[in-house]
């Protein structure tokens, strides 16, 4: 090498520049094709130095091998941000234009490539040794926990750091005279038995004043951000991203308004107090999307204690955002169960209760029915995950042996229940849990066997399938989209609810004056020959055998797979849809029945502002209102 300054060797800062030598070919044999071609290269050199005299080695040096290719690329992270975004505006356009079905499927599939994306961040953070290829295709993802460097983001959060009492850390500022190395291995082989001490914070300080970083740590030295800081980057980025869209959606408020004075739009689509509960409605999703993000950093930052101001801020913030989805967990709960109770089926009440669906609709929307309760589910998986990924760091064994069982629950519960609206968005999100449950096995293999080439080949196949269902959700969400802003009529492209809610579901409905207007032309149906009852009259004695009881029954006005319509479009609760069929059947006032009402049993098809209830008084209409269906209700499958 002929290198002067290593011989002889002295005492301090050694500066070495970079040297080009020449291997011989024997020694260029050795190296296997993929060492040139596969990125983050989990290999290492290692130098012997041996004696001139005795030839016996004297000295040993070993450094990590990189062919300058990795997998860490920022516009990655871009694309993944850009794309997720695409899909939850596509989704906002397509819910103001009345498209509730393609915008509640496209808000589903950009909803489940975000969790997705924040479950490969959290893999990232966990203490366990990985292979360098996995350390760097987490990295990618990170902006999702908010954790990204900006200039002016770590001048705030230093400055507030230091303004509370706090203490910087100095791990970046020290690299010039501090040897930083990234977790590489079982710390019984870095030290030896006789030098093992309790890690803390995420750093590990070896005998010769070297420092080992793992997980959350790692995670921020990575991304340039100080141990100290990680905590209030990501405080000050999702207030930030609540901020601006909470600024977006009032530009959009205040362009409508404008829109609806000067007679351009419809002035009575969105009024003062639906705005005012959408708003609401849109906060709470934007909370429930950074809750896995809150629930780390703020459990994190109780166990690296900053100051103690941060750490005030970690309290609060934590039990503000899960009191309120705890409190709306419990509310969809009382709604659904009081909706079974009188009318069996959790469907009716939480549908036709317009304040209440655009206000806690974010956490049911997405469900059958028959799963409301699964937002509970989600809330307990993802509190459970950010307590051992944040307060399990300084022992990865117990850390990713716990999220293992919870991903393995997690998949059981989601393959029995399929919660989910339908059965392409089960499959999506299915096959999402499927994979965070083989990331799991894979790190809790890396956790419990030493390195070798096994190990290796296992992290690329992580990366490999993990890539490629990144890439299938992305052209997945691109296409859906798309077609909901291009397309006519984007509703027509995915089919409704097959379950209990299926009934309560926006329609085309066809309202009794039109049914009248019918009979009076004498137009009848073209399917009523397809019923054989059609005709068939119950005498008069047998609607007095009817039990009052009987009649007024919440179950005898609704059958548990006969729900009455809603007037409400089941959208995501981006906006307020602007469907004129919005006002509840409980309203004062006219409005239009939909055909599932016509089939309610002892409900009148008849409007309220008329004179008549079958329910009320005792007739002939009222047994063939609860046995059979209406005269103009023959032939469009309502007697089904």
């Amino acid at each position: 090498m002929k290198e002067q300054r290593l011989c002889p060797m002295n005492i301090g800062k050694l500066e070495i520049p970079a040297i080009q030598t020449t291997l011989p070919q024997s020694v260029i044999n050795q190296v296997p094709n993929v060492a040139y071609t596969v990125p983050d290269l989990d290999a290492s050199v290692r130098v012997y130095i041996n004696s001139t005299d005795t030839g016996a080695p004297i000295a040993c040096m070993e450094a990590s091998l990189s062919n300058s290719k990795s997998v860490y690329q920022q516009a990655v992270g871009w694309v993944i941000a850009l794309v997720i975004g695409l899909g939850l505006a596509s989704s906002g356009i397509a819910s103001i234009l009345g498209y509730s079905h393609a915008a509640l499927h496209v808000a589903a599939k950009s909803l489940a490539l975000f969790g997705f994306v924040q479950s490969q961040a959290i893999l990232g953070m966990t203490s366990v040794h990985m292979p360098p290829i996995v350390e760097s295709w987490t990295q990618n993802f990170q902006w999702s926990m908010g954790i990204m460097h900006l200039g002016f983001i770590q001048k705030i959060a230093n400055w507030y750091l230091r303004a509370t009492g706090g203490t910087s850390s100095t791990l970046l500022s020290d690299l010039e005279n501090t040897s930083v190395n990234v977790l590489k291995r079982k710390r019984s082989l870095d030290f030896g038995a006789g030098a093992l001490m309790k890690r803390e914070s995420g750093e590990g300080a070896a005998p010769d004043g070297s420092k080992t970083i793992y997980g959350i740590v790692r995670v921020g030295f990575k991304a340039s951000i100080e141990r100290t800081d990680i905590f209030m980057t990501g405080f000050i980025f999702i207030m930030v991203f609540i901020g601006l869209t909470m600024l977006i959606v009032g530009l959009v408020r205040l362009v409508s308004g404008l829109l609806a004075k000067s007679g351009k739009t419809d002035s009575t689509r969105m009024d003062s107090n639906t705005w005012a509960v959408t708003m609401k409605g849109i906060l709470l999703r934007l909370i429930l999307m950074c809750y896995p993000a809150v629930c780390v950093l703020c459990l994190w930052e109780f166990a690296s204690h900053d100051s103690a101001a941060e750490v005030i801020l970690a309290v609060v913030m934590l039990l503000s955002t899960t009191a309120i989805l705890v409190m709306a967990a419990v509310r969809i709960i009382r709604k659904a169960r009081r909706s079974v109770e009188i009318y069996k089926s959790p469907a009716f009440m939480l549908q036709n209760d317009t304040m209440f669906l655009n206000k806690w609709g974010f956490l049911y929307a997405h469900h059958r029915s028959p799963a409301y309760y699964f937002v509970t589910v989600m809330v307990v998986y993802i509190f459970a995950k950010g307590i051992f990924v944040a307060l399990c760091q300084p022992s990865s064994s117990v850390q990713i042996a716990a999220l293992f069982v919870i991903e393995v629950l997690m998949l059981v519960a989601v393959c029995v229940i399929r919660p989910w609206m339908d059965k392409k968005t089960n499959i999506m999100n299915i096959s999402v849990t499927s994979i965070n449950f083989l990331n799991t096995l894979l790190l809790l293999i890396f956790n419990f066997r030493e390195r070798d080439m096994a190990t290796s080949i296992l992290g690329v196949i992580l990366f490999v399938y993990n890539a490629i269902l990144t890439l299938i959700l992305l052209i997945v969400i691109l296409v859906a989209s798309i077609m909901a802003l291009v397309s006519k009529n984007p509703d027509n492209k995915y089919q409704v609810m097959k379950d209990d809610g299926s009934s309560i579901m926006s329609r085309t409905h066809m309202t009794e004056l039109d049914a009248l207007g019918a009979a009076a032309r004498g137009s009848p149906d073209q399917n009523q020959k397809q019923n054989p009852f059609a005709h068939n009259e119950i005498p008069p004695n047998h609607a007095d055998s009817l039990q009052p009881s009987d009649r007024t029954s919440p179950s005898h006005m609704t059958g548990a797979n006969h729900s009455p319509s809603s007037p409400l479009d089941p959208s995501v609760p981006l906006f307020p849809s602007s469907d004129t069929r919005s006002t509840s059947p409980y309203e004062s006032g006219d409005h239009t029945l939909s055909p599932s009402e016509y089939s309610q049993p002892g409900v009148s098809p008849v409007n309220r502002g008329y004179n008549v209830s079958p329910i009320r008084t005792p007739s002939p209409h009222a047994y063939r209102a609860a046995n059979n269906p209406s005269p103009w209700q023959r032939g469009a499958g309502y007697e089904h």
